[in-house]
């Protein structure tokens, strides 16, 4: 099957444990707000809204 050889082949990439995502400064500031709020920094709030997508 295509799709699972691309992902045995993405899962023995080495990966950085970076990631970069733009927004917008609105999307930036609501983002943040919401981080301040739940007392998480912002990479903690993204980090766990894209793993519970995951």
């Amino acid at each position: 099957m295509a799709c699972g050889h691309i992902a045995e082949s993405v899962a023995r990439l080495r990966h950085s444990g970076e990631f970069l995502l733009r927004l917008t400064p609105n999307q930036h500031s609501e983002i943040a707000l919401q981080a301040a709020e739940q007392d998480m920094s912002l990479n903690e709030l993204a980090a766990s809204r894209v793993l519970a997508h995951a």
